[in-house]
């Protein structure tokens, strides 16, 4: 067997030593739940792509930062405070009948 054969081989079993081995150098049986982080978003939301002035997206993250808070999570919270008002303000407007 020549070099460029065993190194073939080499990088064959470390290949597939990462795809079957876990981190900690077990065989893979039971993976473990990821760990839910502040921005693992909680319940059956789905994504909704918007775009805005990179200094209000700046501001939201670091509002973020302070709170220890996912910036869908404060984005989420300004919209639904937003659609009350509306909400508040269309019922208390006469209607054109």
């Amino acid at each position: 067997m020549d070099t460029a054969d065993s190194g073939a081989h080499v990088a064959a079993a470390l290949w597939l030593m990462e795809a079957c081995c876990a981190t900690d150098g077990w065989m893979v049986g039971k993976r473990k739940a990821p760990k839910r982080g502040k921005r693992t978003p909680i319940g059956d939301r789905v994504q909704f792509l918007m775009m805005m002035d990179p200094d209000v997206i700046a501001d939201i993250k670091q509002v973020g930062i302070e709170e220890h808070r996912a910036a869908w999570d404060i984005m989420e919270q300004a919209a639904r405070e937003f659609l009350k008002r509306r909400r508040g303000k269309r019922a208390s407007q006469p209607s054109a009948d």
